[in-house]
């Protein structure tokens, strides 16, 4: 009996440790604004890996949108930031042509994604999942745009929240890099 009862403390301490050091957050910080808007990992001696929690937008036909975005800044290069966006839509054939970002005085479109997924939440709702590459200077002006709606094929989608976030994302993500 007392062999089991050291045994399963000794087994529950194990997992509780290993789960501990393999919990997401080790390794990472969420930095300022809203809770978990940014995690930062430190990458080498010279790069940052940022990893932005979702902006959600609203579309005037009632469709919704969440973007997401990953970005390695790396000091002695020009990089990319990785944009993913999840629709949902009642559009069961959904399929994006052109995505249109506000870009200082002008626009910015996109017409080259990748598709991660498509399912139906139920007979009137589907949601699709994709993805898209801007330059870094492009996501920096987008960001920096007074302008904040954009443009997915002919649907305008305006968004919610959307100042906090952004001036969040100005300050802890692009500011050293363009400042």
């Amino acid at each position: 009996m007392r062999t089991k009862l050291v045994l399963s403390s000794f087994l529950f301490t194990l997992i509780t440790i290993s789960l501990w050091n393999c919990s997401p957050s080790r390794g990472s910080q969420s930095q300022g604004g809203s809770p978990g808007l940014i995690h930062t990992y430190i990458k080498g001696q010279d790069s940052t890996l940022y990893f932005i929690s979702s902006i959600k937008y609203k579309g005037e036909n009632h469709s919704m949108m969440d973007i997401d975005f990953t970005y390695l800044a790396t000091k002695a290069k020009n990089d990319s930031v990785i944009c993913n966006y999840t629709i949902i839509s009642k559009n069961n054939r959904f399929s994006p042509k052109t995505l249109q970002l506000p870009n200082s005085e002008k626009t910015y479109t996109v017409s080259l994604f990748e598709k991660f997924y498509a399912e139906a939440i139920n007979d009137k709702k589907y949601k699709y999942r994709y993805s898209f590459t801007i330059h870094e200077t492009t996501f920096n002006n987008w960001i920096n745009s007074s302008e904040t709606a954009i443009k997915l094929n002919e649907e305008t989608f305006k968004p919610k929240s959307y100042s906090k976030k952004a001036t969040t994302i100005k300050n802890i993500v692009l500011f050293d890099r363009f400042n």
